[in-house]
């Protein structure tokens, strides 16, 4: 891995620790089962994977042209 990747993923890594901590925080509280929770529950696991396929998107692109077939399809993939 070169310096450039963790350079570029560095906001991603710390916003995928944070999404982790209100996820675990928001589990202990959560007692009714209402849309509003669902949706919450859904948001958060959207945001969850759009973080994932973020580095995994970046580290490819470090990785240089050896890739492009898989870069192409992970940024269509984070693009929906």
């Amino acid at each position: 891995m070169t310096s450039s990747y963790f350079a570029s993923t560095g906001l991603t890594i710390c916003a995928l620790v944070f999404l982790i901590l209100i996820a675990i925080l928001i589990s202990n509280k959560i007692t009714a089962n209402t849309i509003e929770t669902k949706l919450f529950i859904g948001l958060l696991s959207i945001s969850f994977v759009l973080l994932v396929l973020e580095m995994v998107n970046s580290y490819t692109l470090s990785l240089g042209s050896s890739y492009n077939t898989m870069n192409q399809i992970l940024m269509d993939l984070y693009v929906m």
